[in-house]
């Protein structure tokens, strides 16, 4: 329920992420041991009408992290008040509740930062955090390109599965187009995990593999890595395969650290279209 109801919710947001059951089960095993870190409201029909979560702490680092690349101290995931149909008044109950219950719930661990990431076009949501004391701490380009008029996706395009990802270092070897470059254990974590979809995974024969993330119009992609030399042919497979889905646009999060693949990016005819926003909030 929870999953329809985060779909519902950002179905009229511009490259909301789409996620996954496998993906929303890893994260509630944590529910289990943090029993409170989840807050759901039903209605008089006992159907859920809204939801917020957050995550254990954990001791951000620069080398190993995302934007902003530095060190924040012991961060905390926290949630979005989500509610569907859209109702403030409830969504503010939600932040409220679980604001009050973090300490208590996290009181072992040191907690000095709460995260939260966005799309920079998603004005509300981004308002309702400044409004709560959250400030704007690292910014990533998303560029994207049309899909109209895509090609065919080549013949040797495959579903991935699990035993290409364990075999990921075979295609991890591109120009340092990539700030991160995954390890076969790293890859299988993700992909057991659900944060790598393996149902939107494919190999391009021995040229690569890329992963996607199709959400109505927009579909993004959230793993790209080549052979050497064959990076700009592996996007042009993801593209082609991008429009099969229904696509109509395809975009990349690119962050300060990859200024190469911005440029090859570019080079192919990707321009910036949103960016990801990171927020953050002290700790009280």
């Amino acid at each position: 329920m929870q999953y329809k109801l985060w779909l519902a919710a950002t179905s009229h947001l511009p490259r909301a992420w789409r996620s996954s059951l496998v993906n929303v089960e890893h994260q509630l095993v944590q529910a289990k041991e943090f029993p409170f870190c989840r807050i759901y409201a039903e209605d008089q029909s006992n159907q859920l009408v809204g939801y917020i979560g957050s995550h254990p702490p954990f001791d951000w680092k620069a080398e190993l992290h995302g934007p902003p690349y530095e060190n924040l101290g012991w961060a905390i995931p926290f949630g979005f008040p989500w509610t569907w149909p859209r109702n403030t008044n409830l969504a503010e109950r939600l932040y409220r509740e679980q604001e009050n219950r973090i300490p208590e719930i996290y009181s072992a661990f040191r907690r000095d930062i709460y995260i939260q990431r966005f799309r920079e076009s998603w004005s509300e949501q981004l308002d309702f955090l400044r409004q709560h004391g959250w400030v704007q701490i690292s910014r990533a380009p998303l560029l994207g390109k049309s899909l109209f008029n895509a090609e065919a996706p080549p013949t040797n395009v495959v579903p991935a599965t699990r035993g290409d990802f364990e075999k990921i270092g075979d295609f991890v070897t591109d120009e340092n187009v990539n700030y991160v470059s995954l390890t076969a254990q790293a890859a299988l974590r993700l992909y057991d995990q659900g944060w790598i979809n393996g149902e939107y995974a494919w190999r391009y024969a021995d040229r690569g593999i890329f992963v996607l993330d199709p959400r109505g119009r927009y579909v993004g992609v959230t793993y790209c890595f080549g052979t050497a030399g064959e990076w700009d042919n592996v996007v042009n497979a993801a593209m082609t395969q991008a429009a099969q889905l229904g696509g109509e646009e395809v975009y990349f999060t690119v962050t300060e650290k990859e200024q190469e693949k911005h440029s090859r990016l570019s080079q192919l005819g990707f321009r910036e279209v949103d960016a990801g926003i990171y927020m953050a909030r002290r700790a009280d």
